[in-house]
């Protein structure tokens, strides 16, 4: 449903890769990495995406990075959206 708030594509059912993990603070969280299909007004699309879901107090939340321009999505691009993810989620902090 992410995928769709942000861009017009019809995405093929979530079927991506995911382990349970522990953000730095100890919440559970779900990561998540692989390649998204969608179909764009009749063009296959494979977006790369890699993220992590998680709650806290019962709040939804998600941090990714989604490419949907697939001329974009080469090892370089990925390994630099992955870091800025990374780093997004290293400072989740729970509320006290």
């Amino acid at each position: 449903g992410i995928l769709m708030q942000n861009y017009r594509a019809k995405y093929a059912e979530f079927a991506l890769e995911t382990t349970e993990t522990k953000l730095k603070d100890g919440t559970a969280a779900l990561h998540f990495e692989g390649n998204q299909s969608a179909d764009d007004y009749g063009t296959e699309m494979s977006c790369p995406i890699y993220g992590y879901g998680f709650s806290i107090n019962g709040m939804p939340f998600i941090i990714a990075s989604v490419v949907m321009d697939e001329a974009e999505a080469d090892d370089a691009k990925q390994a630099e959206m992955k870091g800025y993810v990374d780093e997004m989620i290293s400072t989740v902090r729970a509320q006290q």
